[in-house]
């Protein structure tokens, strides 16, 4: 077993996708998470859910580190990293809406109940 972290990947859009690509390129054991399945099925299946220069490759040559799933608890209990990165859209007012980022945050909570061992937590967004 390596002594690397595993890394889980919440939200595999145009940023989430290729960069648990290159963690998997670099040589971490990833698992991404996205609520749409068909997402998750082009990961599993050695294909790119978003248009990004070479993010084919990097996940086609990368399969056996890089995997995906529809199920937050169960990437963060298999891991020992999460790095959010899902939409903040801007609001009205100028800000940045946290409504998808606080119902994750909430889901890896729960999970983090269940692990005895660190885990680190990332939120990688435009937040205020």
């Amino acid at each position: 077993m390596s002594d690397q972290p595993r890394i889980s990947v919440i939200g595999l859009g145009k940023l989430g996708a290729p960069i648990a690509a290159s963690y998997a390129n670099a040589g971490f054991n990833v698992i991404g998470v996205d609520i749409r399945q068909e997402t998750v099925d082009a990961i599993n299946d050695g294909r790119a859910p978003v248009e990004e220069t070479d993010l084919p490759s990097y996940i086609e040559r990368n399969r056996e580190r890089f995997t995906a799933t529809t199920n937050i608890g169960e990437a963060v209990a298999e891991t020992d990293v999460t790095v959010i990165l899902v939409a903040t859209p801007s609001t009205d007012e100028g800000g940045f809406s946290l409504k998808y980022v606080e119902p994750v945050a909430r889901e890896i909570a729960e999970a983090l109940k269940q692990k005895d061992d660190y885990h680190l937590v990332v939120l990688t967004s435009t937040v205020m």
